[in-house]
């Protein structure tokens, strides 16, 4: 049985993706992966914060790499995260990166358009969790 499969051992697998993140070389597409999917197990166990902090490192690793999509698009998932904390700003920091990447000429227009469609409702979001 995959431990994912189970609500009640999310932490202990999202250890394990952890672990096997930062084992990896820098350069695995896969530790980007792992980190991704301990922070959505984080998430799924309420662990915000740790889901927050796990997502942002799939982000920079991602963007070490030279995957600004993927970054850009964990950055967007962290700001998401840390909007459901009650952390306004973290959620405006973490879109405000997204929006940097989004002006990477890296991306062709199809990817930046993309990250556009998804900054722009996590911005209005993130305003208006602001104003509150």
């Amino acid at each position: 049985m995959q431990l994912y499969a189970s609500p009640g051992r999310y932490e202990e697998a999202a250890a394990l993706y952890l672990e096997s993140a930062r084992l990896r070389p820098a350069d695995d597409p896969q530790a980007i992966e792992c980190f991704a999917m301990a922070a959505r197990l984080l998430y799924y166990d309420g662990q915000l914060l740790r889901a927050r902090s796990t997502m942002q490192m799939a982000a920079e690793r991602a963007l070490a790499t030279g995957d600004v999509v993927r970054a850009a698009n964990f950055y967007i998932d962290a700001a998401f995260i840390a909007l459901e904390h009650r952390k306004t700003d973290a959620a405006w920091a973490l879109v405000q990166r997204a929006e940097q990447l989004s002006s990477s000429p890296l991306l062709e227009a199809g990817e930046r358009s993309a990250i556009e469609r998804r900054i722009a409702p996590s911005r209005a979001v993130v305003a208006t969790a602001m104003k509150h």
